[in-house]
Order: C-alpha cells, then structure tokens, then sequence
C-alpha cells in the first residue's frame, strides 16, 4: 500500500512539491499544507490562511474558522436559508408573518411548484396587508465587521430584476451566516435607498451587477432590530389609509 507521501506525489506535480520543500510545509493526513506569510488574511476571521494541496487541487483553508475555498455547496442552498430566514424573522417580529413568494404559476392544490422566475423571496403581513417585498442575500464567510471594513464587491443581481424590485419598493436582506453573533446575522436596507448612491459594476463572468460602495454601507444597511422594524413598517401609514376617503 503506498504511502502517503507516495499518494501526494501522485496527484501533486512535481514543481508544486519542489516549492513545497524549499517553503513551510507539513503533512496533514493526505493533504499537504503550507504556511502562508501574514498578509494572506482570511475574509472571514482576518487570520493568516493556509494553502492546501489535496486530490481536488490546491485551496486556502483557515485553522481558526474553517473557511475553504474549496468547500462545496448545495445548488439549492439559497433555499434552506431563505426558510431559516424567514423563521429568524418571525421570532423577531412575531406580530407579523413572512410567507414565501411563490412562482404565480404554483398549483396550491396539488403542491406543485411552478417554474417561473421570482424577483423577490419573502412577503411580510400585518394582519392581512403585505407590508413589505424581501428580497434575500446571502453573504458567504463574512463577518459583521468585515462586511463593512471590506473593499468587496457586494451586489444586488440582475441589474433588470433591481429596476423591478425598486419600483416595488421592496427591501434587501443581508443574511450573514457564519456571523457568530446571532444578533448581527442579518440586515437590511432599501433598494431605493441603494440605488440612490449604488454604482453598476462588471463581475468575472461580464455581467452587469449594482455594487454597494463601502462608504455607504452603514448610511443604508442596518443591523438593529428597531430600525429593522422602521423600515418594515415604512409605508405602512399609506397602506392602511388609502382606501380612506373624507368627503
């Protein structure tokens, strides 16, 4: 049976383990690990990052926080957080209650889902009147500080489905997940409020994104609870008396 040394040279070109032998190195089980100099940080904790040569290539691991750049995800991820969100915002504003969007062309009697795009994830009600549009984003290996210290590129979409949600005036929620603090976890801020002070950017793919600028991350994204409720019941004045007529 071959060792793992063996089993490392087997799958790691010969050049990758020249650099190796003349770098800070160890071997970790079938995985070979290198000491990255301090200012290879991790997004998400800041600690110093490690490189990893394993059978699926090389990747960037944190010992402190696990981050991998290599971990792999469920395509229907977006999904499982969209209901943990939504279970998130009930116990904060339990008064209320946030039912999924569902594609308009859902059969509710046999269960079936339609497959028609949704621009937006989650309708909150008072008491019967839909008080808000959510729209849900997900941030991945990012902390609450960082989220705002960053030069990262944070983005809304399809610069179409945007111009919808805006004229909706509906709200975006910023799901940090492997925030530690369940109380930083998730935010939110205007889409209008956004594009207000937004730029469009190009990601690596040649698509056309809106970007969030750090300067005005903390102006129009909010982490509080009680403004977090402001912004939900914003234009909750003009639903409630619209049908209201003084003669």
């Amino acid at each position: 049976m071959p060792s793992k040394e063996e089993d490392a040279k087997a799958f790691i070109p010969e050049e990758t383990m020249k650099e190796l032998r003349n770098g800070q190195q160890k071997k970790e089980d079938s995985a070979i690990v290198e000491q990255l100099p301090e200012e290879f940080e991790c997004p998400n904790c800041g600690s110093r990052m490690k490189r990893v040569f394993t059978k699926r290539g090389i990747h960037y691991k944190c010992s402190k926080c696990n981050y991998d750049t290599n971990r792999v995800f469920d395509f229907s991820y977006h999904e499982k957080y969209k209901y943990m969100v939504m279970e998130k915002l009930k116990e904060m504003f339990p008064k209320l209650n946030f039912v999924e969007n569902l594609p308009i062309d859902t059969n509710i009697l046999t269960g079936s889902r339609g497959k028609q795009r949704t621009r937006y994830d989650i309708s909150a009600f008072w008491f019967g009147r839909k008080i808000a549009r959510i729209r849900v984003e997900v941030n991945r290996h990012i902390s609450y500080n960082r989220f705002f210290e960053t030069d990262e590129n944070y983005v809304l979409g399809n610069p179409k489905i945007v111009e919808y949600l805006k004229k909706k005036d509906a709200l975006l929620l910023h799901y940090l997940i492997n925030e530690t603090d369940v109380t930083k976890q998730i935010g939110l801020s205007s889409i209008r409020e956004i594009l207000k002070f937004g730029q469009k950017v190009t990601d690596k793919f040649g698509n056309e994104q809106y970007h969030i600028p750090k300067e005005i991350r903390k102006v129009v994204v909010t982490f509080d609870k009680n403004k977090i409720e402001e912004l939900l019941f914003r234009n909750f004045h003009k639903l409630l008396y619209r049908e209201f007529v003084i003669k």
